[in-house]
């Protein structure tokens, strides 16, 4: 029993026990793949699938077998990872997932740490925090920094709370939704036409609990547009269409000198970011230099190590 012979067992069962689809997935023919996981069943002394026609069933045995490819196989993929950081040092490819509002935080962290690894490049993708979850979930990204709330796999993945920023109203400036000072109660937003930002994905964000946030102020938001791009969405309230509620910070980064914000004064409204990695797993140096930029993390990686 190889390595190989695993990983097409593990192929075969991931899709759906077919072995003419893991042989197309794992570009081979299909009677050489039937071939290794006799050989396998053979070394083995048992039948991992059960043959019902056309059909396969995974057994007992198979379903053991299954579950422990799978620790085998990151055991020895961390292996492999752990020997590379060794011999050659930080240098490479590191992929990062990136939600909402944090997006436009992001470059200073890049910059930095460029200019002290001048090897290390980088593959950023922008998303909602749904789909970066999947992703990290998939191995497609190795750090996801998402807006909570929403739900985290805390069995797989080590989390570490990113600082929480308030909310202001953003609107053009000499608005007429503008009173003339720099603040603004929640409920006098009632009248005002609103344009949010929406995850693409499933639930969460700052859009429902914004819409949380009015229902207890005892009105229904006016929202005249959505969109899943907070630059499209701060276009839209450039071009006049009405106001949003964002973080704090975003006027700072967007540069918008036709915009400006009020602060909301009586609502407990924040943007909360978090930041994702694998757990129970080696963490290669590429990756753990990136994540001590982090303070957070620092501090999530101390109590980790003292648990164990």
């Amino acid at each position: 029993m190889d390595i190989r012979q695993l990983r097409y067992f593990i192929t075969i069962v991931e899709q759906n026990n077919n072995v003419t689809q893991a042989a197309k997935v794992l570009n081979i023919s299909q009677p050489p793949l039937s071939q290794q996981l006799k050989s396998l069943e053979d070394q083995l002394g048992i039948m991992l699938f059960e043959r019902h026609g056309k059909k396969l069933v995974l057994t007992l045995p198979g379903k053991l077998l299954y579950q422990r490819s799978l620790a085998l196989l990151d055991h020895y993929n961390d292996t492999i990872m752990e020997v590379q950081d060794a011999k050659e040092g930080l240098k490479g490819v590191l992929s990062i997932g990136v939600s909402g509002f944090y997006s436009y935080m992001l470059p200073e962290k890049i910059k930095r740490f460029h200019e002290i690894y001048p090897q290390v490049t980088f593959r950023i993708i922008q998303s909602d925090a749904n789909r970066l979850h999947s992703l990290l979930e998939q191995g497609e990204i190795e750090i996801a920094i998402v807006n909570l709330p929403m739900a985290v796999n805390q069995t797989k993945f080590s989390m570490a709370h990113l600082s929480n920023i308030g909310f202001s109203l953003f609107l053009p400036k000499n608005s007429i939704w503008q009173i003339g000072n720099d603040t603004i109660h929640f409920k006098d937003i009632e009248n005002i036409p609103l344009i949010l930002s929406k995850r693409e994905e499933g639930k969460g964000g700052s859009y429902d609990a914004i819409l949380e946030e009015c229902r207890k102020f005892g009105f229904t938001p006016k929202i005249v547009a959505e969109s899943n791009d907070p630059q499209s969405v701060f276009s839209l309230v450039d071009a006049g269409l009405g106001a949003t509620i964002m973080p704090d910070y975003m006027l700072d980064f967007l540069n918008i000198g036709t915009l400006t914000s009020l602060k909301i004064t009586d609502t407990t409204l924040f943007n909360e970011t978090a930041l994702l990695w694998s757990k129970n797993r080696y963490v290669p140096k590429l990756i753990e230099q990136f994540l001590f930029l982090f303070d957070e993390y620092q501090s999530v990686e101390k109590d980790e190590k003292e648990t164990k």
